[in-house]
């Protein structure tokens, strides 16, 4: 799933 991915990275390069 593609929105998994972006629900990893949201946390993964929480960077901000």
């Amino acid at each position: 799933s593609r929105r998994f991915r972006d629900f990893i990275s949201r946390i993964f390069i929480e960077d901000g």
